[in-house]
């Protein structure tokens, strides 16, 4: 199935250059990369950047599954899936930061599995802290996934005071490089004022349209579906593919959280909670023991994927 991929996001991109006029401004999420690097890129090249980065991030998640098998069986599902939630996004022409972030996160997650699959060895841990420190750095408003990092380690089963040193030098690493560098050129305090303006710019996400009510409550139920059988299944799954998934829905509830409690998070944060749904809402599909009710779910969450509101 994987070469559905670049035809659904091929058929996105046709559909942004016919409906991309009548749909509502997206706010593009800048971080502390310079907004002049955005402004010198053409409206067609943005759209191509965006369905490159989503088709690399989707072919990322499988391969991801394909080395450490966490979930009942390889599948190219969990691509699929992230290709059409963040359908909306592309048809949308939404250029954000968050979506180049999200790949960081990507490489972070497989050390998170790594040291799940390999207890013996810290280096996963330390390459785990180091891409979610690098991330948080460039877009200060995921600063929540450091807590979560932290978290995670005692549903992945490495907490041990080794452990957390090792997640620990490795947030610190690119942390202290940052430093080292604003110290050198003498701007340290610009990068502590320009780190608090973008965590805090922006407003809170409040106002919804009745699309998007339907929209985000459809993947809400089919999110609560998806956990129910994940704890149905969770006695007769291997100890790595529990860690596996409960970190997956940990870093989902943090994501939540990020929605809820930063200011100036848009839609575009798709492209980041669209990571964990995928896996979550293969699983179910996986393990289904009813095709029918599964049939009719994935045609739901084919419908609230590719209906965007124009």
């Amino acid at each position: 199935m994987l070469f559905i991929l670049p035809l659904v996001v091929a058929i996105a991109g046709v559909c942004h250059f016919y409906f991309g006029r009548n749909l509502p401004e997206e706010v593009a999420t800048q971080g502390l990369i310079p907004s002049d690097i955005v402004a010198c890129i053409r409206p067609e090249g943005k759209l191509y950047i965006i369905c490159l980065f989503t088709l690399g991030i989707a072919y990322f998640l499988f391969f991801i599954n394909t080395w450490y098998k966490f979930l009942a069986q390889q599948t190219t599902l969990p691509a699929v899936i992230y290709v059409l939630l963040t359908f909306g996004l592309i048809v949308q022409g939404t250029f954000s930061w968050i979506l180049f972030f999200t790949f960081f996160i990507s490489l972070a997650f497989i050390g998170l599995l790594g040291a799940i699959n390999n207890t013996k060895s810290n280096r996963f841990i330390f390459n785990f802290g180091f891409w979610i420190a690098l991330a948080v750095l460039f877009y200060p408003k995921f600063i929540l996934l450091v807590l979560w990092a932290f978290c995670v380690l005692f549903f992945s089963g490495r907490s041990t005071l080794k452990d957390i040193m090792a997640l620990l030098i490795g947030i610190l690493t690119p942390v202290y490089f940052t430093f080292f560098y604003y110290y050198w050129t003498d701007q340290l305090n610009e990068f502590f004022s320009l780190f608090k303006d973008n965590l805090l710019e922006g407003e809170y996400l409040r106002q919804l349209t009745i699309f998007q009510i339907v929209r985000y409550g459809t993947l809400l139920f089919l999110l609560f579906i998806s956990l129910y059988y994940i704890t149905v299944y969770y006695p007769v799954s291997m100890v790595s593919q529990r860690r596996s998934m409960l970190s997956l829905v940990s870093m989902l509830f943090f994501c939540i959280l990020t929605l809820l409690f930063i200011p100036g998070i848009h839609f575009d944060m798709m492209y980041l909670v669209a990571l964990p749904l995928a896996y979550i809402y293969s699983q179910y599909f996986v393990t289904s023991r009813l095709p029918i009710v599964g049939n009719i779910l994935f045609l739901l969450l084919l419908g609230v994927c590719l209906v965007v509101e124009i």
